[in-house]
């Protein structure tokens, strides 16, 4: 009876004491994140996250560095946060997106690179980046980007 209550007592220690019971973060999981806006330029958009981050929300920018370039002459490049705030808790990226011209009116095509620099919730120690690639229908429609990358 006694090996029994301290072999007991080992496996309760060691489950109790293991990194991954006591939250230490998974390897590294690719993620897909969609954006969309209902109109481009905007603030605000929504979001859907799949692999790494399972979750949907809204998104709201923040425009944080200069905006180079001109719209309708050769594109134009911007640097955002972007609050990401879905039902497990929030996480913003530092986004950086260089919108060009296409051979449609109006029309700019993006591409883009992220990484996580703060969260909430079950992302408060998220750390992740990736790559962004986007149509924005300037004026007159949306934005849909798609943001893929590797999230721990």
């Amino acid at each position: 009876m006694k090996r029994i209550l301290v072999f007991l007592a080992c496996v309760t220690s060691t489950i109790v004491l293991s990194p991954a019971a006591a939250g230490a973060q998974g390897p590294p999981a690719d993620v897909t994140i969609t954006y969309v806006e209902e109109h481009c330029p905007s603030t605000g958009a929504t979001f859907v996250a799949t692999g790494g981050i399972e979750d949907d929300g809204v998104v709201s920018l923040t425009v944080v560095g200069p905006l180079a370039g001109s719209f309708g002459v050769t594109g134009s490049t911007v640097h955002v946060e972007a609050l990401f705030t879905g039902e497990e808790g929030s996480f913003t990226l530092a986004w950086h997106v260089a919108f060009m011209v296409t051979d449609e009116p109006n029309v700019f095509a993006s591409v883009g690179a992220w990484r996580i620099i703060a969260g909430t919730g079950d992302y408060a120690s998220l750390k992740g980046q990736g790559q962004s690639r986007g149509i924005c229908e300037f004026g007159f429609g949306g934005e849909t980007d798609i943001l893929e990358g590797r999230v721990q």
